[in-house]
């Protein structure tokens, strides 16, 4: 009788580890799915300065908001950055982003600038560093100034467009194309 007992207890427990494997299922990985980031159409970002007056200012036509990265994401983009003498420079580009925390605008894909006072800038890409009012342009880069057409790979140039550092592939050419 004793082992009867002992023979159903050793049944038992081997029919419960079979019931115990059999529906247990391992815990599936879950898909990584990007964060849905919310947008806003028709939109307009700004920079003031702190005696008062805009530093620059972008019209959007779509804007996504990642806090987590403190960035906005643009698309269609036309703007203008202003400078110390009430000229202005006007930006545009297909794509690009704000760093929220530095205020730096980043410009991708057909970018064009034009200034108030004639000046010309064409780029892949372009940065805006708002603290030290830089401007870097990068990739197939051609500045037209009056009669002067200079080219490079990479520019670096202030707000005022008054110093130019021209790198790789460098060509000055005045009085014509």
């Amino acid at each position: 009788m004793k082992s009867s007992k002992i023979l159903l207890a050793v049944v038992v427990f081997i029919l419960l580890c079979v019931g115990w494997f059999l529906y247990e299922k391992p815990e599936q990985p879950k898909p990584s799915v990007a964060p849905v980031l919310p947008t806003i159409n028709n939109a307009r970002l700004e920079e003031k300065k702190v005696g008062g007056g805009l530093n620059w200012e972008l019209n959007i036509d779509s804007m996504s908001v990642d806090a987590a990265k403190q960035k906005n994401i643009l698309k269609g983009i036309k703007g203008k950055l202003y400078r110390a003498d009430g000229s202005f420079i006007e930006v545009i580009a297909e794509r690009g982003e704000v760093n929220m925390l530095t205020k730096d605008i980043r410009l991708q894909d057909k970018v064009a600038v034009n200034s108030s006072r004639g000046e010309q800038l064409t780029a892949k890409e372009l940065l805006f560093e708002s603290s030290k009012e830089l401007i870097t342009a990068t990739g197939d880069v051609v500045i037209k100034q009056k009669d002067t057409i200079a080219k490079a790979d990479r520019a670096v140039t202030d707000k005022e467009m008054q110093q130019l550092k021209l790198i790789g592939n460098a060509s000055i050419v005045k009085g014509g194309e």
